[in-house]
């Protein structure tokens, strides 16, 4: 499998229904089109690699106090 640094894992956790959540998740300033049923592999801390396959992608987008204002 080819590998490509996407991100940097900061935080895991799992999500009712969903899964395990890996966070922050691929940028989309690389370019690289990232969708369900892709190849991945991860790199762990211990150096061991686990490969996988991306099961569904969750984007939460941050807001500013300008933005929480329109939504009041």
């Amino acid at each position: 499998m080819e590998s490509t640094l996407l991100f940097v894992v900061e935080d895991a956790f799992q999500l009712s229904g969903i899964g395990c959540t890996l966070v922050p998740g691929p940028s989309m300033d690389f370019g690289i089109d990232v969708r369900p049923g892709d190849a991945l592999r991860l790199e762990l801390p211990n150096g061991n690699q686990m490969d996988t396959q991306v099961a569904g992608l969750v984007s939460i987008r941050r807001t500013n106090a300008r933005t929480l204002e329109r939504c009041h």
